[in-house]
C-alpha cells in the first residue's frame, strides 16, 4: 500500500503518509496540533455528509425520538466540494515496479486505475470484473495458469478512495511461472481483452447475483 502511495499523483491526497507518531504529530512553535484538529473538524465534520441507518423492535416513532436524542446535536452545514486531481498522472501508468522482499515471496500483481463506481452501486460493476478475473473454473485466468504449472493462487480485489477506483489482480507465482512472468501477464491481457469481446456480461451477472443471495441465506450468523 504504501508503494502505491509513494507512486501517486503528490498533489492528491490518497498519496500521503496515512498514520503519525509523536514526531509528526507533536506541536509546533506557535502551532499547537489541535488547532488544526479543530480546524479540520469544523470544515469537515457535518451532518450533511453523514447517512443514518436505525433497526429495533420499537416503532418507527420512537426509533425517530431517539435518533434525535442521540444526534440532534451534530452539526450540519454546507461542505463546500474539494478541487478533484487525478490519482495518477500520465507517467505513473503503465509502468513496471519491482519490490524485492525481505521474505521469499513470488507475486504479479496488474494495477488498473478506474473512476469511482460509487455512483454505480446498483450494478456493482467493478464487482462483477472481480468475479470473472478471480473466478478458478474451467475456461479462467486461474485455471489456464495453474495447468501451466505457474500460478499457486490468484486474487483479484478493489481498493482506492472516494474519486477513483484500483483494480487489482494478484497472482502467486511458482518457480516456473517466476521465470515465465512475463508470459504470465499477457495471459492477463488476452483474459480481459475476451472479456472486452463479449456482446453482453448479463449471464455473468446472474450468475454472481444467485452466489450472491445463496450467500446471503446460508451466511454464518455474526458477531
Amino acid at each position: 500500500r504504501e508503494i502505491r502511495r509513494k507512486t501517486a499523483n503528490p498533489s492528491h491526497p490518497f498519496s500521503k503518509f496515512s498514520v503519525g507518531n509523536l514526531d509528526t504529530l507533536a506541536d509546533r512553535e506557535n502551532d499547537p496540533v489541535w488547532d488544526d484538529l479543530k480546524a479540520f473538524y469544523d470544515a469537515e465534520y457535518s451532518a450533511s455528509r453523514m447517512a443514518l441507518a436505525v433497526i429495533g423492535r420499537q416503532s418507527t416513532d420512537e426509533l425517530m425520538g431517539m435518533v434525535e436524542g442521540m444526534f440532534s446535536e451534530v452539526p450540519a452545514h454546507t461542505v463546500k466540494p474539494k478541487g478533484s486531481v487525478p490519482a495518477y498522472l500520465p507517467g505513473q501508468l503503465g509502468v513496471r515496479i519491482n519490490v524485492e522482499p525481505l521474505a521469499e515471496l513470488r507475486t504479479v500483481e496488474l494495477q488498473f486505475p478506474a473512476p469511482s463506481a460509487t455512483r454505480h452501486f446498483r450494478e456493482r460493476p467493478v464487482e462483477l470484473l472481480l468475479f470473472l478475473l478471480g473466478h478458478e473454473g474451467e475456461g479462467s485466468l486461474f485455471s489456464l495458469l495453474k495447468a501451466k504449472g505457474w500460478a499457486e493462487y490468484l486474487s483479484s480485489f478493489d481498493s482506492g478512495s472516494d474519486d477513483h477506483t484500483l483494480v487489482s489482480v494478484k497472482i502467486g507465482l511458482t518457480e516456473e511461472g517466476f521465470q515465465n512472468w512475463e508470459d504470465v501477464v499477457g495471459h492477463c491481457f488476452q483474459y480481459i481483452r475476451l472479456l472486452g469481446q463479449e456482446e453482453s456480461l448479463e449471464r455473468y451477472f446472474e450468475e454472481k447475483r444467485r452466489i450472491s443471495e445463496l450467500n446471503f441465506q446460508f451466511s454464518e450468523p455474526q458477531k
